[in-house]
């Protein structure tokens, strides 16, 4: 039984991921986290241009929480965003560049 619960944490937090990486493009996500307590969730979002996901006066980071709680389920979720110190030496961002390049021609 267990184990069912941990399959079921697992395949959401794919998901979230997945969801995560399409809504947040433009922001050039680098890697997410997924820390779960007993309290909260917390999500933790590494990215290359952190304003992009806060928005003005935190409104995308709310409106994102929102989103989350209510497409997953999740009680409380909690968004931290963290900026790619030397997003040049990242791997999945130079990737992500070079296909957003070849996509605009």
């Amino acid at each position: 039984m267990i184990e069912r619960e941990f399959v079921k944490e697992a395949i959401q937090d794919v998901k979230i991921k997945e969801f995560l990486d399409r809504k947040l493009k433009r922001a050039v996500v680098s890697k997410i986290e997924i820390r779960r307590t007993p309290l909260v969730t917390r999500i933790i979002l590494h990215v290359q241009r952190p304003g992009v996901v806060i928005g003005r006066r935190g409104g995308g980071v709310r409106a994102l929480t929102e989103e989350i709680k209510e497409k997953f389920g999740i009680e409380n979720p909690q968004i931290e965003v963290v900026q790619v110190e030397e997003p040049i030496f990242d791997a999945t961002i130079q990737a992500k560049r070079i296909a957003m390049a070849l996509e605009a021609g």
